[in-house]
């Protein structure tokens, strides 16, 4: 009988687990070197990049909310570029999350409340950066 009771809450967890859904803000920004504007909100952005790359332009370009489970969730990059998200799992408040984002391919960790940059390759002169962040 406890060999049954362990079988089906293995079962269900397995199933909750699978169920998992997740919100996400997803944004497209392009940046820039070349001095200019930094759209309001991405004061953030600005300064954790600011680490590797001093950007003097930061541009909102898209916003999509997107719920992200087993199945993949995709956002259109202006350059033609097509980034595909899946929920890995999702443990303590903690989202790991696969990103495929030609030509890489990568699982990132993502807290609530944190944001995650992840390059989207070059377009007009600057770059584009697939910026991902789950609600508190």
């Amino acid at each position: 009988m406890r060999l049954v009771c362990v079988a089906l809450a293995v079962t269900a967890l397995s199933a909750l687990a699978e169920d998992a859904k997740v919100p996400v803000q997803a944004d497209v920004v392009y940046a820039a070197t070349a001095p200019g504007a930094v759209d309001k909100g991405l004061e953030g952005m600005q300064v954790t990049l600011g680490q590797r790359v001093k950007y003097g332009t930061l541009k909102l370009l898209s916003a999509k909310k997107l719920e992200l489970s087993k199945k993949p969730a995709s956002v259109e990059l202006p350059n033609k570029k097509v980034a595909e998200l899946v929920l890995e799992s999702l443990k303590n408040d903690v989202a790991t999350v696969r990103v495929k984002l030609p030509p890489t391919e990568t699982t990132y960790q993502l807290g609530r409340g944190k944001s995650l940059y992840v390059q989207g390759g070059a377009h007009d002169a600057g770059e584009l950066w697939l910026v991902l962040a789950m609600p508190k």
